[in-house]
């Protein structure tokens, strides 16, 4: 198939994005966090594809390959990149589609959702029990189809890791689309302790449009690609409908790895294990439009940049304030969590006294981290994209350690602050500046050695390792701030120093294990204060304040990118007020990135395979949106009845049926209007 009709443009313009969004294409009805017993999210107008598209019609209807068996990861990728077409992002393919849902559009979608598929190498399953879509190849494609205007983030269960359903709701209120993927496991029993035994056999992936916990009752509904389409009816598109489940946290063992994981069960259901498969949420991925953090002497705190946040969510993006712990110190360094929300930050005080600090989701400030007995006096840090955190430590007179913590097991995504410590290891000398690398280590530049050097914690044991070492060329000086960053195209190191504030040099290691060094960028009367890549490999420059965008020619050379998303934005620009009059190359950023935490090996058993074989059979469960059905009962009755007069007068509630901002008689008539089934 001709893949150039549906390719995402090459563009990270502005001004596309803000010229053709408007307030009125926010279809965030709901979005609101108060606590982990009391949280509300709904999305209105995400498209319901199906994938079900029978390829042996007449030659006028399109179909999938196999019927589109196996395609549930592009059709259900095809609904969350018609919603950002139609929200603001009108070169995304498939482009602006007004009703979606009409038979008009169908060979256009089946046409879209087939080049889907093949770019994610999906396989349609000619043989009984093969085929589906590895969740690598649906991150990647759509992390290319999204270019630099979004990032996408991955979570997958994995030894001891799994993604709750509190983290992904919270994603979802802050502005993430989300993409819901759940596994079908088989059940072995429990173990003497009463854990779980399952194992994977499969799995499907949906597309997240509601999801609510009340009073310890938790609640996910989706657009189902496999439930729409009989047998006899797989040439036109069914009505756009959702799906729920009821969800309960279940201590479970796979692959002799005990985790705590999501179970998903539908009420009323009369096969509710579908046989011997029981499914359990195992992954998601979030998408959310690109955003970059600043800090400097002026800012108790971060100020965030998110020009494109109101699209998506309700919420007001705004600064991340210092506690009151921290009046009068500053920020000598922030990463954002690679796997997660808010982020970490390295905070000085004005004596030289230094303590890590993250930002707290509920409060939206900079709270102080207890690392007692692992870190006492942190100098630097960085994470990886396993959600562990690198950091070097050392008080004046002793020894300089380079530590690696994470969060404990059972820890949620949302803003928990206790850390364990995984290794630790001695070092020389201190480095200058640490970057996580792309295989899940780091790398360290020692300036009193000269010396880069590459550390690596991947086997089972999470050991720390030198793993490799390399000498700075001699043609770089180097003096104060030292800063690197990996570009993600070529895996280069780019180096950056005081020492020359108007150069960013490229190092690439030769087969000796000796840098070549090439300059990106150097312009005598524009003094560098900060750079980044960003997920395309475009390189974003801090100059007195205010970012420049360059890109990589066929031939290696670096010319501006006046279309970037970000370029010629002043980091004093999204700063309510008059600009702060303090010298702006005090200004540092960071840009949020894609990331996942893939394992290095996918086995078969990974594939999101098993969509139509498990869930077309189950179509009587599927609900035409019914607003009304609060408990997601699958009725509308007296229990959707008293839960409208408990949270009368309230709002950003769900039982706000009405979508109007209060609970009130608007919804009760609204129950007594669709009393009965919503099936």
């Amino acid at each position: 198939m001709n893949r150039s009709p549906f390719r995402t443009l090459a563009a990270c313009a502005l001004g596309t994005l803000i010229g053709t969004a408007t307030s009125s294409m926010a279809d965030v009805m709901l979005a609101d966090w108060t606590d982990d017993e009391h949280f509300y999210y709904y999305i209105n107008h995400m498209p319901d594809f199906d994938q079900k598209r029978c390829e042996d019609m007449e030659p006028s209807v399109e179909g999938l390959p196999n019927d589109g068996r196996n395609h549930c990861a592009p059709t259900a990728t095809a609904n969350v990149l018609s919603y950002i077409a139609s929200h603001g992002f009108p070169h995304i393919a498939p482009g602006v589609v007004y009703n979606p849902e009409s038979n008009a559009h169908y060979n256009y979608f089946s046409e879209f959702i087939e080049e889907l598929g093949n770019d994610m190498d999906t396989d349609p399953g000619w043989e009984p029990d093969t085929g589906g879509t590895n969740y690598n190849d649906y991150y990647n494609e759509i992390r290319s189809r999204l270019s630099c205007e979004f990032v996408v983030k991955l979570y997958i269960a994995d030894e001891e890791y799994s993604p709750n359903f509190k983290g992904l709701c919270r994603s979802a209120i802050n502005g993430h689309l989300v993409l819901v993927r759940y596994g079908y496991y088989e059940d072995e029993g429990q173990t003497s302790g009463g854990r779980y035994k399952v194992d994977r056999e499969g799995g499907h992936l949906t597309t997240f449009s509601q999801g609510w916990g009340w009073e310890g009752t938790e609640i996910l509904t989706v657009r189902d690609p496999a439930t729409g389409g009989s047998s006899d009816e797989c040439h036109d598109q069914s009505d756009f409908s959702s799906r729920s489940w009821h969800v309960e946290e279940r201590n479970v063992r796979v692959d002799g790895d005990n985790r705590v994981q999501c179970y998903l069960w539908e009420p009323d259901s009369t096969d509710n294990d579908y046989g011997d498969s029981r499914r359990y949420l195992d992954g998601y991925i979030s998408i959310i439009p690109n955003r970059f953090y600043s800090w400097g002497p002026h800012d108790n705190g971060l100020q965030l940049y998110a020009p494109n946040d109101w699209i998506f969510t309700n919420l007001e993006a705004g600064p991340v304030a210092a506690s009151s712990v921290f009046d009068n110190w500053k920020i000598a360094e922030f990463h954002p969590r690679p796997t997660g929300l808010g982020g970490w930050a390295l905070m000085k005080s004005p004596k030289g006294q230094t303590r890590m600090a993250e930002i707290n989701l509920d409060t939206n400030t900079l709270e102080p981290m207890t690392l007692s007995n692992i870190a006492d006096s942190p100098m630097r840090f960085t994470p990886d994209a396993h959600d562990r955190v690198w950091l070097v430590d050392g008080a004046p007179g002793q020894q300089t350690r380079l530590h690696l913590i994470d969060f404990p097991t059972g820890a949620s995504e949302i803003g928990d602050l206790g850390f364990r410590a995984l290794a630790s290891m001695d070092l020389q000398s201190p480095p200058a500046t640490m970057i996580a690398d792309r295989d899940g280590g780091i790398c360290a530049f020692s300036p009193t050695e000269r010396v880069v050097r590459w550390y690596s914690a991947a086997g089972p044991d999470s050991q720390i390792e030198l793993v490799g070492t390399a000498s700075l060329p001699q043609q770089i000086a180097f003096q104060g701030e030292c800063k690197m960053d990996i570009d993600p195209k070529t895996g280069n190191l780019a180096f950056w120093s005081e020492g020359i504030p108007n150069k960013i040099w490229s190092l690439a290691l030769d087969e000796e294990g000796v840098f070549e060094v090439s300059e990106i960028h150097g312009d005598e009367d524009q003094p560098i204060h900060g750079f980044q890549f960003d997920d395309q490999g475009d390189l974003l420059v801090a100059i007195e304040g205010t970012l420049q965008a360059f890109t990589r020619t066929e031939q290696g050379q670096w010319v501006p990118s006046a279309d970037h998303l970000f370029n010629n934005v002043s980091m004093y620009d999204h700063i309510a007020g008059d600009t702060p009059g303090t010298d702006p190359s005090m200004s540092r950023f960071r840009m949020l990135r894609s990331s996942n935490n893939l394992p290095s090996e996918l086995p078969a058993k990974e594939y999101d395979n098993a969509g139509v074989q498990y869930e077309s059979s189950q179509s009587a469960n599927e609900v035409v949106d019914c607003d009304a059905d609060i408990n997601r009962d699958q009725n509308v009755d007296v229990s959707d009845m008293l839960m409208v007069i408990a949270e009368w007068g309230k709002e950003h509630s769900p039982a706000d049926i009405a979508h109007d901002g209060t609970v009130d008689v608007l919804d009760l008539l609204a129950i007594f209007e669709t009393w009965g089934s919503c099936r």
